[in-house]
């Protein structure tokens, strides 16, 4: 009972004690930044949901766009399903759908690269080639029915006129495949792909072409074709890629 009464004398002593001198220095000066210390508190969280409230409709336009890429997606894997030589068709008729792209090509002979190329193209009728064949460099345009060629320093115009050379590589190429087969599925840098093989016989080459195809966009993203050609064997690797992208392909001179 002493100890008892002793401990709320202390007690009763120490608040008489903050009440007359007030807090300790040290504590005084903490308790009198606690105010300052809410705003700051309070000015951050506010800054934070301004932040987020500002991204809200790029985030509410994507969960929108969900669906159709979705949908988009599964008509794409739906694709895959169907008989090889049909779903080739159909990833040829995909391909002309593009508006743009790009392709790098290299020609490998002996192990060793015989030649690369750079194309920009804006189907049906407007390509841009960078041709680099052991050294020699030409630089080629192709708009509408005019073509023109660098080689050196001038550029000349082509006594020749084109018509339709893209898509009558696609026809072409499309109606001389055999052999189509499903290899299965594939990732090229982390994106899905699948992939099938197929032979076609062209002034009198035989290749047998590996492609590449994007799950997700239906498109040819890679090509490896081997041919032989009097004997010799020839692997050529096609990457393609910035598909739909702007781009702007135009005649070098008037």
């Amino acid at each position: 009972m002493k100890t008892r009464i002793q401990i709320l004398l202390l007690i009763g002593a120490t608040i008489f004690v903050i009440s007359a001198c007030g807090l300790p220095d040290n504590l005084a000066s903490k308790m009198e930044k606690i105010p300052s210390l809410a705003v700051d508190a309070a000015t951050q969280v506010v800054t934070t949901l301004e932040a987020q409230m500002e991204i809200l409709p790029t985030l509410e336009a994507q969960v929108q766009e969900l669906p159709t890429k979705a949908a988009e997606a599964q008509q794409t894997l739906t694709d895959f399903n169907g008989v090889p030589d049909e779903v080739i068709q159909q990833i040829f008729d995909r391909t002309l759908t593009l508006t743009s792209y790009r392709m790098d090509v290299t020609v490998i002979q002996k192990d060793e690269v015989t030649s690369t190329m750079i194309y920009e193209v804006i189907p049906p009728d407007r390509i841009h080639a960078i041709i680099d064949s052991q050294g020699l460099i030409t630089e080629q345009y192709i708009i509408g029915p005019d073509a023109y060629m660098k080689m050196g320093g001038d550029w000349i115009e082509l006594p020749v006129e084109m018509e339709n050379v893209y898509g009558l590589a696609i026809e072409q190429t499309r109606n001389l495949i055999t052999d189509v087969a499903l290899v299965g599925p594939d990732t090229l840098e982390g994106a899905p792909m699948m992939v099938f093989t197929y032979s076609y016989n062209m002034h009198n080459v035989e290749t047998k072409n590996k492609i590449w195809v994007g799950v997700l966009d239906g498109y040819i993203h890679q090509v490896e074709g081997v041919s032989m050609i009097e004997g010799e064997k020839y692997t050529t690797l096609s990457e393609v890629y910035d598909f739909n992208e702007p781009l702007a392909i135009e005649a070098p001179i008037p």
